[in-house]
């Protein structure tokens, strides 16, 4: 099983970024700034023109990208930079299905250099379709949990689970509501008890008090929409004091 327990040694902040909003060069200088805030996984989007678990911050960065011209190759051309630049830092690849079927699987598994997928519109009755390739270049399939997901269900999903395991804060999309502590204990202590695999958790995460509060209770936390909504007020202050693990020391005066 492909294994990510070496970086969760300690409580991980995991932010997002729409590859190719506001540019390429503007990716990969945000890049720059979260691995050096102290990130050690990273999740990147593919911008598709019908995200159905996006909210409408993620959306427009999306649209951003793609009128931007940004492509399924543009985005394997970057993470492919992003592994040789920094090779020790876990890369996942969140996509919508149709994309990585147009572009060919076998291509895309055997070029992109990531460490993990989500593809949040596949079930997991379809996985055979990806297994063959995530195994020939180990790649940890990252399947989304729900809070209310019933405990059969929890248990086929994590049998193609590795890397760890995305639970989804509360219902509905990205960057709409307000993720709460209280409404995922149940569904947290139900996935310990099932599973030895680092437990993260995402969508509507917005503040630096949620993400001190979830450490208390899992062991990363994904953070996307209010990234982006930072980024695009230029308000890199608030982004650096979002995401740090460690003194920053980079100079964000370039991203301004």
């Amino acid at each position: 099983m492909i294994s990510f327990r070496e970086t969760f040694d300690r409580k991980q902040v995991i932010p997002y970024i729409m590859i190719g909003d506001n540019g390429i060069s503007k990716s990969l200088e945000t890049i720059d700034l979260y691995i050096k805030s102290g990130c050690s996984i990273i999740e990147l989007g593919i911008p598709f023109s019908d995200p159905t678990a996006d909210g409408p911050i993620i959306q427009a960065a999306g649209k951003r990208s793609l009128k931007l011209g940004t492509t399924v190759e543009t985005c394997i051309n970057f993470t492919q930079s992003v592994k040789a630049k920094y090779p020790d830092v876990k890369l996942i690849l969140m996509t919508y299905l149709n994309p990585l079927l147009q572009y060919g699987l076998n291509h895309f598994f055997k070029e992109a250099t990531i460490d993990g997928v989500i593809i949040p519109d596949m079930p997991i009755e379809e996985y055979d379709l990806i297994l063959p390739y995530t195994s020939k270049y180990q790649v940890a399939i990252i399947p989304l949990i729900t809070i209310d997901s019933t405990q059969a269900r929890i248990k086929e999903i994590l049998k193609y689970s590795a890397g760890f395991v995305y639970l989804v804060s509360l219902k509905g999309t990205t960057g709409n509501k307000k993720a709460n502590v209280l409404d995922s204990e149940i569904a947290i202590t139900k996935l310990r008890s099932l599973t030895t695999l680092p437990i993260v958790i995402g969508f509507g995460i917005k503040t630096r008090e949620q993400i001190d509060q979830f450490h208390t209770t899992v062991d990363g936390v994904i953070i996307a929409s209010q990234l982006i909504h930072h980024h695009q007020n230029n308000e890199i202050k608030e982004v650096i004091d979002l995401i740090a693990t460690k003194k920053c020391v980079f100079d964000a005066s370039i991203l301004l």
